[in-house]
């Protein structure tokens, strides 16, 4: 009898050089699509208030932690050149300019 096939997996990357994790992939597609999804309504936001509609939209939707996950989506979609800190205090984010 086989096993369960293998989630497929991603490597997330980190942009100041630290270690990225790997996870199953659904989780960071679901994490990504959200988060891409509040930057197309919401082209600049605090990351507070974006940790607060990420929470609202995938609780009881991903198990686990979503502060973390969104935490570790967030580094990678930043170090894949998709979203840039605009300021630090507080933190504020944006999606980059395509031009």
């Amino acid at each position: 009898m086989a096993g369960k096939p293998a989630e497929e997996r991603i490597h997330t990357l980190h942009p100041y050089g630290g270690k990225g994790v790997n996870i199953p992939l659904s989780r960071y597609q679901a994490m990504s699509d959200t988060i891409l999804s509040i930057f197309a309504e919401t082209p600049e936001i605090s990351y507070k208030e974006l940790g607060i509609l990420v929470e609202k939209r995938l609780s009881g939707v991903l198990d686990g932690s979503i502060p973390w996950l969104m935490e570790t989506v967030r580094l990678d979609l930043m170090a894949r050149g998709i979203i840039i800190k605009i300021s630090q205090n507080p933190v504020r984010l944006r999606l980059v300019d395509k031009e």
